[in-house]
């Protein structure tokens, strides 16, 4: 799996309750796509940059059995 996301924002409250405060959030995933299925070597998966969400900063690749199971690798670039 691919997972493009948006490293940090800040957002102010304009309204309601929380008016006037200011909402920080981390790690806010924008997309997540299907790259293929790994066949336990070494392989080669290609997406167009101009695909990935405009406001993405980094992508994450999750390598996950079919089954749902835990993770067996991860790894994360930062885009910008």
């Amino acid at each position: 799996m691919l997972v493009g996301y948006l490293r940090h924002a800040v957002s102010r409250i304009g309204r309601g309750e929380n008016a006037g405060r200011i909402l920080e959030e981390f790690n806010i995933v924008r997309d997540i796509r299907r790259l293929g299925l790994w066949q336990g070597g070494e392989q080669t998966f290609r997406v167009a940059l101009q695909s990935l969400p405009a406001d993405a900063t980094d992508i994450a690749v999750l390598v996950q059995p079919t089954s749902q199971g835990s993770f067996l690798g991860v790894g994360t670039h930062a885009l910008r």
